[in-house]
């Protein structure tokens, strides 16, 4: 198994609210520092989709995504889970949220933000490619623009307080 394929195998994922960790959530929270990075929900969904299928139209999935109830076991996957939902923003005081549109100056101010130690040296230089969110955006164009207007609405309304909560314009 490769490390993408373990960095996106959820079999394993506990969150916060898990039992395992009622006994020490509180602590947990006090103590460490929360990061969190948001991503617009319509591009989340064609980044998924890229992943996911060659079966599928794009139309399907979301049409499939939105259908889905909200204790529905596949919403469980985080890569279309609701952010508010998976990280509850509203309840944890987070130190920091950071936007995939501007990926790099964030994980650069975070990094910044989070050292112990100011002799502590940050590496500048970052793995991931700066324009990933430029490509995302052009691909999520691309994608979006073959969805009806009631299947637009209808991500609107799935995400909603994902889009008011991250300041995202709406669709």
């Amino acid at each position: 198994m490769t490390l993408r394929d373990r960095v996106h195998d959820h079999q394993g994922l506990l969150l916060l609210g898990h039992p395992r960790y009622e006994d020490m959530r509180e602590e947990l929270l006090r103590s460490y520092r929360k990061v969190m990075l948001a991503r617009r929900p319509d591009h989340r969904l064609v980044s998924t989709f890229r992943h996911v299928s060659a079966q599928l139209t794009f139309q399907d999935f979301v049409s499939y995504i939105v259908q889905q109830g909200e204790q529905e076991e596949v919403l469980l996957d985080p890569h279309w889970r609701s952010l508010y939902q998976m990280c509850n923003p509203c309840v944890i005081k987070y130190d920091f949220i950071g936007k995939f549109e501007c990926l790099v100056e964030d994980i650069s101010y975070a990094f910044k933000m989070m050292k112990e130690d100011d002799n502590e040296e940050i590496d500048d230089e970052f793995s991931f490619s700066s324009r990933a969110p430029a490509t995302t955006q052009s691909l999520a164009h691309t994608y979006l623009s073959q969805l009806t207007p009631h299947q637009r609405l209808d991500i609107l309304s799935k995400y909603l307080l994902d889009y008011l909560i991250f300041d995202y314009s709406l669709l």
